[in-house]
């Protein structure tokens, strides 16, 4: 049997946000699947192939660094975007440090949603 693969894996603990983002993936022809937290995440992607993985910060005891240690073992790698809140400018320092690829505040990244999952990935 195949993996799964999955255009885009969602990382929020926050319901309704995730399902906001899932919703509007599979709207636009994408395959998502859900994660309440970065150790779930990995491990799905353990058995499962996705080429973007989207990320709450606001997760509570999230490491960003632990997290791109674990997607840095993964072949494929996948794209990585991270969103928080802009109040919070040391969570998106931090992913930035961590080496996600690209942070938005939550404002910029559920104004550009659907730009945001439509853009192509370069590792498809």
């Amino acid at each position: 049997m195949s993996p799964d693969v999955f255009d885009l894996i969602v990382v929020s603990p926050d319901f309704i946000q995730a399902t906001e983002i899932e919703d509007t993936a599979k709207l636009h022809g994408l395959t998502a699947r859900t994660c309440s937290s970065g150790g779930e995440a990995l491990a799905v992607l353990e058995q499962a192939t996705a080429w973007r993985v989207i990320l709450d910060l606001q997760m509570p005891e999230f490491d960003p660094a632990a997290f791109m240690a674990g997607i840095q073992k993964l072949n494929p790698q996948p794209e990585v975007i991270a969103f928080g809140p802009h109040v919070r400018p040391e969570l998106l320092t931090t992913a930035r440090t961590a080496g996600i690829e690209r942070v938005l505040t939550r404002g910029q990244f559920f104004m550009n949603l659907v730009a945001v999952l439509s853009e192509p990935n370069a590792r498809q």
